[in-house]
């Protein structure tokens, strides 16, 4: 008879606990499932970002390029300089650096984790160096810079 009466008295305040815990994990739920729609949205609106600046930003370079080596090719007729001709070629080669930085960035953007995948390859150190030297050099002229140096030479 003492087990009857006590039930209540253990078992209420228990289904009282499991009830509040009950409640707790449907608000965490509800908390949950908002915040996972915020994040699709979110990953919508990047996806949708990186689309339009893919095309906005390698149109352009694209067309850059593509005339400079038009250019190159005496398409419209001869450069008449020597400079000309180099400069014309800096502007290309800048536009191609900066196409590939900008694929760069857009596929990083893009990318899911874990999606990326890196390759090694053999380079040779005076290829980087003559690169980042005729990358550079315009600017650093600009900036009273000499940027100097022979990368068949100086790496030897």
């Amino acid at each position: 008879m003492l087990i009857i009466i006590e039930t209540p008295l253990i078992f209420r305040p228990l289904e009282k606990k499991v009830t509040e815990a009950l409640g707790k994990i449907r608000l965490q739920n509800q908390i949950l499932e908002r915040e996972k729609a915020n994040a699709l949205k979110a990953a919508m609106a990047k996806t949708n970002f990186v689309a339009n600046m893919s095309h906005e930003l390698r149109t352009p370079l694209n067309a850059i390029i593509g005339f400079t080596d038009c250019l190159l090719a005496n398409i419209y007729g001869p450069l008449k300089t020597k400079q000309q001709q180099k400069c014309v070629q800096d502007i290309r080669d800048s536009g191609a650096h900066l196409l590939g930085l900008v694929n760069d960035l857009l596929d990083t953007a893009a990318a899911e984790p874990d999606a990326i995948k890196l390759y090694e390859e053999d380079v040779l150190p005076a290829d980087v160096l003559r690169a980042a030297v005729s990358t550079l050099k315009l600017v650093a002229e600009k900036a009273v810079i000499d940027v100097g140096g022979d990368p068949d030479n100086d790496l030897g």
